[in-house]
């Protein structure tokens, strides 16, 4: 079509791939105890993906363009984990297991973006809209057969034999408007207005074999929850670039007003809402003395979401000596980060030079925090743990912060 471009592409994937793995983690805290987790395990998965990817544009008139951008992907996973690990307290054994677990995990992600630009008669003077939606449902199932022994206080053992279903869905939507207007002969301002939402259901139910029907049919409700999350954001804002010769100059800043609920409604109802203000600012410096030598320095601040494994109030007991849960009380985390970049190209002498530089720090960090099995804190009768096996939680941390340098350098060798 004369007013219509097409484009697409389309990937697929298999991979088969068996692990072999040996791990000794030592945990060190402020008692008199040394804990170390050792492990055996060996691991073989099957995966498969499909990707797909379009790009539609149609020119209206020389002053109006509509783009269609489809996105699609599939993803088939088939796992099978064979392990035997073991906690130890100063170099002797409190709990051990061995276990034996099958997964299978199917996944579809669909989305499309529907973007209007318009340009009026003034130059640079422009307003855009962009609408997209989209849908990810996520289905699985596992088993777990696991024999574990206990040695810390009186000596125990169990057997666990249970099968666990998954669906999970994913809908998300966001609009958002885009209007430019030139300042000077450098200069241009920019206005945004985006609304987005999101929603996530989960519900994973569990169930224990039962000898004498030869079926998992004993509801095993410590392992089982339905979860819903709904997050939805208003962002507006405005900014500021500036561009003459060999300089760039760009300049933004954003109010975001988010809003969390939280729902459960089994094992038992529990209901969570809270919102979030935060204004993110974000500028850039460019220099270009050539197209082979140019610096940039950027600043950047986000937002990031726990994802719904890390709200969902439900036990994982794949591994029956590290067990881990959800935390529904998880808020977002903030992020800053800026960094240096300068590259440097000779074509005369076939070098190049490239060197990064940057960091960050984050507020409300999502990270992890463990509880050994000499602790005495409630979330141990809260989720009846065995003595012996210790348990994670998804927590908000301060204090977080990180930094990275990189130096690359290339030149010709004359023998080569």
């Amino acid at each position: 079509f004369k007013k219509m471009d097409v484009s697409a592409s389309y990937f697929f994937n298999w991979s088969d791939n068996s692990l072999e793995k040996f791990t000794d983690r030592q945990f060190v805290n402020t008692s008199e105890f040394q804990e170390l987790y050792s492990e055996e395990a060996i691991n073989q998965s099957t995966n498969i993906n499909h990707r797909f990817n379009g790009r539609f544009e149609y020119k209206i008139d020389s002053l109006n363009t509509l783009t269609f951008r489809p996105r699609a992907s599939w993803q088939s996973n088939k796992g099978e984990s064979d392990l035997f690990g073991k906690n130890l307290r100063d170099e002797t054994t409190i709990s051990e297991t061995t276990n034996n677990y099958l997964a299978d995990l199917k996944a579809v992600n669909a989305s499309g973006t529907l973007i209007w630009q318009h340009k009026f008669a003034k130059d640079r003077r422009t307003l855009s809209s962009e609408i997209t939606a989209g849908y990810a449902p996520k289905r699985g199932e596992s088993f777990l057969y696991s024999q574990n022994n206990y040695f810390d206080g009186a000596p125990s053992s169990d057997t666990l034999d249970q099968f666990t279903q998954l669906e999970s869905y994913n809908w998300n939507g966001e609009i958002d408007f885009d209007y430019t207007e030139p300042i000077g002969k450098n200069g241009m301002l920019m206005a945004t207005y985006e609304v987005n939402w999101k929603r996530d259901d989960s519900d994973r139910e569990a169930f224990d074999f039962l000898e004498s029907s030869q079926s998992y049919s004993i509801p095993n409700n410590q392992l089982t929850n339905v979860f819903t999350n709904d997050y939805v954001t208003h962002q507006a804002g405005g900014g500021y670039n500036y561009r003459k010769d060999q300089w760039t100059l760009m300049l933004r800043a954003n109010y975001q007003r988010a809003e969390l609920v939280n729902e459960q409604t089994s094992p038992e109802n529990l209901t969570i809402k809270r919102s979030f203000d935060d204004i993110l600012p974000m500028a850039m410096i460019r220099y270009e003395k050539s197209r082979n030598d140019n610096f940039r320095i950027f600043y950047r601040s986000s937002t990031r979401l726990p994802s719904i494994e890390q709200m969902q109030n439900v036990l994982n007991n794949t591994n029956p000596l590290q067990l881990s849960v959800g935390n529904p009380n998880l808020v977002q985390a903030v992020q800053h980060n800026v960094f240096g970049r300068y590259s440097k190209t000779n074509t005369e002498k076939s070098t190049v030079l490239f060197l990064l530089i940057g960091g960050g720090l984050t507020d409300d960090y999502i990270g992890n925090s463990t509880f050994l099995p000499q602790s005495d804190h409630p979330i141990f009768d809260q989720y009846e743990v065995t003595p012996g096996a210790q348990i994670s939680t998804p927590a908000n941390l301060d204090g977080y912060r990180n930094a990275r340098a990189m130096l690359n350098y290339g030149f010709p060798v004359r023998p080569l």
